[in-house]
């Protein structure tokens, strides 16, 4: 744990592009069990709201070492302690062992999702001497974070522990079965030269070894994360019956204007200016299919002077990430139970790398929250 004075500041282009290095005396490894603490004011009696933030990159890559996640101008700004967690990521924090080493190893397919847990227990028992009330935890992810965060209203254990949840760019992922996971387990074993009968070689071997396995860390084709493991995770976060535990506790989901923005940044398209209405058609057909003119037409007249690949990022977004997923999660989870449930739009633009951002979002309200009930 850190407790970072409220006066240190980050540079402005390390806080919106995410880099810069981690701060001094926090090297990457597997010693990841970290909370940074963010206040206000240490024991002054004041009983804050605390926000606990998780972050994005998937079950597999990710860290509040960076800038990007500092919670600094949050509890600043907002008077509030805000609190974000390093956790084991991809084989260290889902390697689901129970099926070849045995019933010991039960839940090592969710450590991960423990460790948050475990951080929540810590905020309940600790909280209240960094100035916040343990009786008034909002848990808020963006991304994988949404995802971690969705997991944890779905297990017994973190039961309590959560008052209110933020759901940032709202997906769903679909979690495998247990013969799903060991399938991938074997894998695992298999790139590292190991056959079944070694798999308890594993924890001998070195954690730069490990993840140099391919495809087990950095989003890679194991796709190593939660399961339903019938121990700590027993269905699915977002399943239609969803998780009786967590239906009383209040929701505020949505998205941005232009989820697909980010790709850009992380090597997904370095030609996403050029992109021209044929390129836009070819890519959006694997996702419309023969709604795919009638999509390129309608966006094409609400967004009359955007470039193609600014409006395919529309469409993208529009037809997965907000009528597909936070739509429906949000109608299911009004079903549930009689908390509220709120929606957002994002469609702020920033200022940032000479105006990159496209200026589309100016043509949505810069922000859009509705209450259903």
């Amino acid at each position: 744990m850190r407790v970072i004075p409220a006066g240190v500041r980050f540079p402005p282009r390390d806080i919106l592009a995410g880099g810069g290095d981690p701060p001094p005396g926090l090297p990457m490894n597997e010693d990841c069990l970290v909370l940074n603490v963010s206040t206000p004011g240490l024991a002054d009696g004041k009983r804050r709201p605390v926000m606990v933030g998780f972050h994005g990159g998937g079950f597999s890559q990710g860290t509040t070492s960076m800038p990007l996640f500092s919670g600094i101008n949050l509890a600043r700004n907002g008077d509030g302690v805000v609190v974000t967690v390093n956790h084991r990521l991809g084989l260290f924090g889902h390697l689901y062992l129970a099926d070849i080493l045995g019933e010991r190893y039960a839940a090592s397919g969710n450590a991960s999702l423990l460790d948050l847990v475990l951080a929540l227990e810590w905020v309940r028992d600790n909280i209240e001497q960094f100035g916040g009330d343990p009786q008034n935890v909002t848990v808020f992810g963006q991304s994988g974070g949404n995802l971690k965060a969705s997991c944890l209203l779905a297990m017994p254990a973190a039961r309590g522990l959560i008052h209110k949840v933020i759901l940032q760019s709202a997906g769903q992922w679909r979690f495998p079965s247990r013969d799903q996971q060991t399938r991938r387990v074997r894998q695992v074993l298999e790139r590292l030269g190991l056959s079944v009968g070694e798999a308890k070689r594993l924890f001998d071997m070195p954690a730069d070894t490990l993840i140099s396995v391919p495809g087990a860390m950095a989003l890679g084709d194991l796709d190593l994360g939660p399961l339903v493991d019938d121990v700590t995770l027993f269905d699915q976060p977002q399943a239609p019956s969803g998780p009786g535990a967590s239906a009383s506790i209040p929701m505020l989901l949505g998205t941005t204007t232009e989820e697909s923005m980010f790709l850009p940044f992380i090597g997904g398209d370095p030609k996403f200016l050029a992109l021209t209405d044929d390129d836009v058609r070819t890519r959006m057909e694997k996702l419309m299919g023969a709604k795919t003119e009638e999509g390129m037409a309608l966006y094409g007249r609400i967004y009359p002077d955007e470039k193609p690949g600014y409006r395919m990022a529309h469409m993208s977004t529009d037809s997965t990430f907000f009528t597909k997923w936070a739509v429906p999660m949000a109608e299911r989870t009004l079903r549930q139970g009689s908390a509220p449930v709120y929606m957002y739009l994002m469609g702020w633009q920033s200022p940032g790398f000479d105006g990159y951002y496209p200026r589309a979002a100016l043509h949505r309200p810069a922000v859009c929250l509705r209450q259903h009930r």
